[in-house]
């Protein structure tokens, strides 16, 4: 059961970068007044997007199950 829970948390943390990142690039393609926010947006995305993929990584290997 803990180990369902740290993988929803996991997938949860992935989707939340992926979304960022889509809504910053949306934002940087189709608005040109407003760089800066779309930006910030996508780098945000990207730090919870491998955020998300370094913890899998580190669960999913065997020595650092619990």
């Amino acid at each position: 059961m803990k180990t369902l829970a740290i993988l929803a948390g996991l997938v949860i943390v992935f989707m939340i970068g992926f979304w960022l990142m889509y809504t910053g690039f949306r934002g940087m393609v189709a608005t040109p007044s407003s760089f800066g926010p779309e930006l910030l947006l996508f780098l945000a995305g990207l730090i919870f997007l491998i955020a998300g993929l370094i913890a899998g990584v580190f669960f999913l290997k065997p020595e650092y199950r619990t």
